[in-house]
């Protein structure tokens, strides 16, 4: 049997080559339309999923004067400073924001 005769068609168990199922499908495959749902699909479920755990378990409340509370408000009051003496802010005048941001 020729190698031209096996990639026209399927060979039985016989070893004869039957034109009715062949070796190479020349269409989209089955990756191009099933691969997008399943993404979709993934994503859908971590969505979904993430949601279910923050409305069951909420956002983590943290006490006024725990550790971490206390260094954010550190760094917020710092910040706040440091952008006061950068822009000058809060302005003295009374004219209200900065037009420059």
């Amino acid at each position: 049997m020729s190698p031209q005769a096996c990639e026209l068609g399927a060979l039985d168990f016989l070893g004869a080559v039957s034109p009715a199922f062949p070796l190479s499908i020349d269409g989209p495959g089955w990756a191009q339309w099933l691969l997008p749902p399943v993404v979709w699909l993934l994503n859908g479920l971590l969505v979904l999923v993430s949601l279910v755990l923050l409305f069951v378990y909420g956002e983590p409340v943290t006490r006024p004067h725990s550790g971490p509370a206390v260094y954010f408000w550190r760094h917020r009051k710092q910040a706040d400073l440091d952008l006061a003496r950068v822009r000058g802010w809060p302005r003295q005048s009374g004219q209200g924001r900065d037009p420059r941001l």
